[in-house]
């Protein structure tokens, strides 16, 4: 075997390795292809979503207030978001700390998740212009693909949408 044949060989080898260790850390980074049970509220990490989109959001009262990497996620990501108050006038907020709730679209209504959502208390705040909220997490394992809405007790609210996405096998 020539010297030049034995190098575009090697050379064929080193990129088939490379490529094999790209797929195996996308398979390790799937996050829809865990099955631990959700972790509670608080031990929610971050976890950007696998890709940033922006979809319209026909529905939506000031989608510009809020802060999110993405509109669409995969099942089993992690919704991060804040809400910064855009207007020229204050929001007020019926609870003392601020809160939100997740609505999901079901047969052309909206229907209030149990989980997630803030404890409220029941005395007024105020959003004031050009006021940010506090980062909320919250997981979406085991949701099933649709609309959702986050609905700010500020008076806002987000659209967004879960898709199915199959777990991906290692070959």
């Amino acid at each position: 075997m020539d010297p030049l044949r034995t190098v575009l060989i090697l050379l064929l080898l080193a990129a088939e390795v490379l490529a094999a260790a790209c797929v195996t850390q996308t398979i390790s980074e799937n996050p829809g292809s865990t099955t631990a049970a959700p972790p509670t509220q608080s031990a929610v990490q971050q976890s950007p979503g696998q890709y940033a989109t922006t979809i319209a959001l026909p529905g939506s009262s000031h989608p510009e207030y809020f802060r999110m990497d993405s509109d669409v996620y995969n099942a089993g990501e992690v919704v991060e978001f804040y809400v910064v108050n855009e207007g020229a006038e204050t929001l007020q907020c019926p609870n003392l700390q601020k809160s939100y709730a997740v609505d999901k679209m079901d047969h052309g209504s909206w229907v209030r998740l149990p989980e997630p959502s803030e404890t409220v208390s029941p005395l007024i705040s105020y959003m004031n212009p050009g006021e940010r909220s506090r980062t909320f997490r919250f997981l979406t394992t085991n949701w099933t693909p649709g609309k959702y809405r986050i609905a700010f007790d500020c008076g806002v609210d987000r659209e967004f949408t879960i898709r199915n996405v199959p777990p991906v096998t290692a070959p």
